[in-house]
């Protein structure tokens, strides 16, 4: 987001800064009210944050909103103490369908690559969680549930590489498993990663969907050898949250809910396999016969 902001922002000719902890932990309510405090000393004309409903940030935030500040929330309304008055937030919504689409997307694709019906899902989780991960996890697991599907679940910490290694060790263990989905990025490239190195070295064939950043970080291969993709729109989230906080400063009306969506994206290949059927008993080769017999050929009347 942070790249995303700075980039628009010099689009739009506005100077932009971020504050962030430098231990990578969160801040704590202390620290962000401080934050806050010093951000509206030098003259700041929005903040974008991530509030914490704490008294000390409810003064902080009061107190720049009574200098002119403008603020503009993220993922969380944080209701103003002042009648009438309204706090911008910006919030993703459609969870629950992108995690449905994905899944049933998946359940089509290995149908139409004529893999087992049965076959078993493997969903790969980051533990390393952002504030969204709970929720594009919970997508997915309560959608194969209601399709009646059997998954499990792998986790790692992050690393891409440590990542693939986990899923290549489930696949070796697991045969029945014909569907890799992920709740983000990094889990989205190694199941990538992970189908093509079983389908070159074993020729088997795995179904890969979930949730990742379909914009310019996203490699190509990736974006077009996965079945399902909800794009996380981290793009267009920023460009929401910034706009929202420009046209406070120049006094525009602004709505207190800000909605970003989920675009969705299947990718087809050009053609699937076809299933052949098996021979009965005694049946022998025999050139196909054509579905149509040639007909005399009429002359064209002459008068």
């Amino acid at each position: 987001m942070e790249q995303f902001l700075r980039r628009d922002a010099g689009t739009k000719k506005c100077a932009f800064r971020s504050v962030k902890p430098e231990s990578g932990e969160p801040m704590t309510a202390a620290q962000l009210a401080q934050t806050i405090r010093k951000a509206t000393d030098h003259s700041t004309g929005a903040l974008i944050l991530e509030a914490i409903d704490a008294p000390e940030v409810q003064a902080a935030i009061s107190d720049a909103e009574s200098k002119g500040t403008a603020i503009v929330l993220l993922d969380a309304p944080l209701p103003s103490p002042s009648p009438g008055k309204i706090r911008p937030y910006v919030e993703f919504k459609g969870f629950t369908e992108a995690g449905k689409e994905i899944v049933q997307t998946a359940i089509e694709e290995a149908r139409l690559f004529h893999l087992p019906a049965d076959g078993s899902v493997l969903v790969i989780q980051n533990s390393q969680q952002d504030q969204l991960g709970p929720r594009r996890f919970e997508s997915l697991t309560s959608a194969l549930k209601a399709a009646g599907r059997h998954y499990e679940v792998v986790a790692f910490n992050g690393d891409q590489q440590g990542g693939l290694e986990l899923i290549l060790k489930y696949l070796t263990d697991h045969p029945q498993t014909t569907i890799l989905l992920a709740e983000e990025d990094y889990g989205l490239t190694a199941a990538f990663q992970a189908r093509r190195r079983v389908l070159s070295e074993n020729d088997r064939h795995l179904i890969v969907g979930g949730y990742g950043a379909n914009d310019m970080r996203l490699d190509m291969s990736v974006k077009n050898g996965i079945s399902a993709l909800a794009d996380r729109n981290i793009e267009g989230y920023t460009r929401k949250a910034l706009q929202a906080a420009l046209d406070q400063i120049d006094g525009k009306p602004t709505p207190e809910r800000i909605e970003v969506a989920l675009p969705f994206t299947r990718n087809q290949p050009d053609y699937y396999p076809i299933k052949a059927e098996p021979k009965k008993t005694g049946q022998k080769d025999r050139a196909p016969e054509s579905a149509e017999k040639p007909g005399p050929t009429a002359a064209p009347a002459r008068k």
